[in-house]
């Protein structure tokens, strides 16, 4: 079972009509990103997946603040940053944040940190981008003591409200700078299933049948059955947000959609085009059905984000030729050592709760990179009704594991 999904908030109409074209491109970029990151990380992948492109993407803008020169066109180019004036990009992702939780209200809680070595500063500039624009808490701390391994951890765990125990597991004394992204979503369905409904059934994954349990309960949704495609839309409430799910029917039928996801993205997302989605402009409809799923959890930690992000196109941030110059007064330049992304998920008869965390952590050039590798096919997009970004994205193959 393959499962793609999308936290793609729409804030389309409102805000194409008061012309917030900074707000769109945002959007369109973070979607993109969403899309070619998912391709990347499932190859030779073929258990659940579960991540958040949103957490990515404010991580390495905040990364970005700091960067200068190739390091800086390099993270630019991979997450799409459209503006050429870095402050008019910085300002324009903090009002997105600002109106992404606006608008889904307790549905949607971000949270950002920075650690720094005790006797470095943050130059004034750096300092003036991180506090105004992503909110975020600056904290100055002693790397060598082990007890703020802990601090940051314990930061993680309040800030998901106790779904992530671990933000960052890899831990290095000679950390001079972490950055810290949380995204957590916790959503009730518009309508939820009744728990007396569930029962366990027949999951078919690629190679073998699996009783889990089912959840069972009539809906109103969006629906299409296209190309042996089912476009499944499930609704959050308020209609905030919508988990699209799209589950091929013919085995081979799940490589193509995967090879061509942004085509197939495309086509869904041009259907959420005004509040509440009253009508729709492609073949995705309104419907009432019967609707069963399976009940799941998904927990990832990304494998490998560093080369992944590598291949994309990043890769002076990993490397002694790094510019990091614009974040700290201290003259020794800066280098990314470590990148780590863990999410959790939990989708029931109430709704979904996922947590996402992001962590970067940089060493003066020339320490020693730490890489952790870990290994992990119905698609799923969770979708914001008023914007098309990409909040979250996963696959899952069993949900009995």
């Amino acid at each position: 079972m393959s499962l793609l999904f999308n936290v793609n908030l729409v804030y389309g109409q409102f805000y194409k009509e008061n012309n917030d074209t900074s707000f769109i491109r945002i959007a369109e970029s973070n979607n993109t990103f969403a899309l070619s990151l998912y391709k990347n990380i499932i190859k030779e992948n073929d258990k659940n997946i579960v991540f958040s492109p949103l957490s990515f993407s404010t991580a390495f803008s905040m990364l970005y603040a700091g960067s200068n020169k190739n390091t800086e066109k390099e993270i630019k180019s991979v997450f799409g940053f459209q503006e050429n004036d870095s402050l008019k990009h910085h300002k324009a992702y903090g009002e997105f944040l600002n109106k992404l939780q606006k608008y889904q209200n307790e549905n949607l809680h971000i949270a950002n940190a920075l650690w720094l070595q005790k006797k470095y500063s943050f130059l004034p500039s750096y300092q003036r981008i991180i506090e105004q624009y992503y909110k975020s808490n600056i904290f100055s701390v002693d790397f060598s003591d082990i007890n703020t391994h802990k601090k940051i951890n314990d930061w993680g765990k309040k800030n998901s409200k106790g779904i992530l125990e671990k933000i960052l597991q890899s831990y290095n004394p000679l950390f001079k700078v972490v950055i810290n992204n949380i995204a957590l979503f916790d959503a009730k369905w518009e309508k939820t299933f009744n728990t007396s409904n569930t029962k366990n059934d027949i999951f078919y994954t690629q190679d073998a049948q699996v009783s889990v349990p089912f959840m069972q309960e009539n809906q109103d949704v969006l629906y299409r059955n296209k190309d042996s495609i089912i476009t499944l839309g499930l609704f959050y409430k308020d209609y905030k947000a919508t988990m699209i799910i799209m589950m091929p029917l013919k085995e081979k039928k799940m490589e193509h959609l995967e090879k061509n996801i942004e085509e197939y993205w495309k086509k869904t997302s041009e259907s959420f085009d005004n509040e509440k989605i009253m009508y729709m402009k492609s073949d995705l409809k309104f419907e009432s059905a019967l609707v069963r799923l399976p009940k799941f959890k998904i927990n990832t930690k990304l494998a490998d984000p560093i080369s992944t992000m590598i291949k994309m196109g990043v890769r002076e941030a990993f490397n002694d030729n790094a510019d990091f110059s614009r974040i700290t007064e201290k003259k020794a330049g800066l280098q990314v050592q470590v990148l780590e992304h863990i999410c959790e998920m939990e989708f029931d008869e109430t709704g979904t709760r996922i947590a996402a965390a992001t962590s970067i952590a940089l060493v003066e050039r020339g320490g020693s990179r730490l890489q952790v590798k870990i290994d992990r096919p119905f698609i799923f997009i969770i979708v914001d009704n008023e914007s098309t970004n990409v909040m979250f994205m996963g696959k899952v193959n069993n949900p009995s594991k």
